[in-house]
């Protein structure tokens, strides 16, 4: 009751100087934390293989930095799609050419991220998120068109954040 009290406190005092508390550190499934567990099921990448690339060696339940796993995990992810096409989980039979989408509209790239979408989150794209990842692409190309790589990489970080324990 008194810990309670004094981490309630604590909060307070934090909030009223504009600072914010310490991150809670991620829960634990043996040694493994549970949202390097929802990486690994939602993008079906060896847990193991994540911890390596966020630099964890064995995963036994070290602090990590959850947007650091996210971005790996989605890299690799897209670099196996891209390595082998027809085993590709999400990226797949996709119109690319040279690094660059030749068809951003074609059914191929919205059923993409679809897939990336139902993995994470359970449901695919509304209208709206998709318009705003067509956008981004395209902003994204105006500058430098062999952009689908880093793209591909924003569009999985951006689903992974609403994974429920984020």
């Amino acid at each position: 009751m008194i810990a309670r009290a004094l981490c309630a406190a604590a909060a307070l005092a934090l909030a009223a100087c504009g600072a914010s508390p310490p991150p809670a550190p991620p829960a634990l499934v043996g040694a493994v934390p549970v949202a390097l567990l929802d990486l690994s099921r939602a993008l079906e990448l060896p847990p193991a293989t994540l911890c390596r690339r966020v630099g964890l060696g064995a995963c036994r339940g070290q602090p990590f930095d959850l947007d650091r796993a996210s971005i790996a995990a989605c890299m690799v992810r897209r670099d196996l799609d891209l390595a082998t096409p027809a085993d590709a989980l999400i990226w797949r039979a996709l119109p690319l050419a040279d690094g660059a989408l030749t068809d951003l509209d074609h059914p191929a790239v919205r059923g993409a991220v679809d897939r990336l979408f139902l993995r994470t989150q359970l449901v695919g794209t509304d209208t709206a998120q998709w318009v705003q990842l067509r956008d981004l692409y395209r902003h994204l190309a105006r500058d430098r068109p062999k952009v689908f790589r880093d793209w591909a990489v924003l569009a999985c970080f951006g689903a992974l954040q609403q994974l429920k324990h984020w």
